[in-house]
């Protein structure tokens, strides 16, 4: 019945775009705000980090074009930044995802 009904208020051409169009939009915006919720968790990561320091031990910092425990420290920092973020911008369970 509510198939029928689908098939009919498409073919009045009532559907401008095809499924795999809004399917690939979805993606799309789905991307671009994965993108601004990466970008924050970096962001307050590293301002977490650097405000952290100077009270920081001296192996923990973290030294220019080096792999150190300092540039896993900071790493550390963003990836938990950016589970904050996911944590607090979580959609709502009605609300459908990609």
């Amino acid at each position: 019945m509510i198939r029928s009904a689908v098939l009919v208020w498409a073919a009045s051409g009532a559907v401008t775009a095809s499924p795999v169009k809004s399917r690939r939009v979805m993606r799309t915006l789905y991307g671009v705000k994965r993108f601004w919720r990466m970008l924050a968790g970096i962001l307050i990561g590293n301002a977490a980090y650097f405000t952290l320091l100077p009270y920081l031990p001296a192996a923990a910092r973290h030294r220019p074009f080096a792999f150190d425990l300092g540039l896993l420290l900071d790493f550390v920092f963003c990836v938990a930044a950016y589970t904050g973020v996911n944590a607090l911008l979580r959609p709502s369970s009605a609300e459908p995802r990609p």
